[in-house]
């Protein structure tokens, strides 16, 4: 019977995580975010934006929120301290632009 050198061993135990963390996330999740944080501010029904990691962003009206148990949810689903990816549109020189759907994510998630 062959030995793995102890690094293989490791390689594989890397990897094998990597694949299980990827299958967390459930199919309608992009593979990419326009920013990831942790919820620091809600937005509301008079302040329409939210802080993410110290970022003031203004959240659209028709916002999309997912969850790993829901493709469709509603803003009251978020909580201070969560980790979230968002995707922002109309961004550029002099305009923060808007976040339209916001996917919430395991608090052990890890950026790829």
């Amino acid at each position: 019977m062959k030995v793995l050198p102890r690094r293989c061993v490791g390689l594989l135990l890397m990897l094998n995580s990597a694949v299980l963390m990827a299958a967390e996330l459930p199919s309608y999740y992009p593979s990419s975010f326009d920013k990831i944080g942790t919820v620091d501010v809600l937005p509301t029904a008079t302040s329409p934006a939210v802080v993410i990691s110290d970022s003031t962003l203004n959240v659209s009206r028709e916002v999309h929120v997912h969850t790993q148990s829901t493709r469709n949810a509603t803003l009251s689903v978020l909580k201070i301290g969560q980790l979230i990816g968002v995707s922002i549109v109309g961004a550029g020189p002099g305009s923060k632009g808007q976040v339209t759907e916001i996917w919430t994510l395991p608090s052990d998630y890890k950026r790829r």
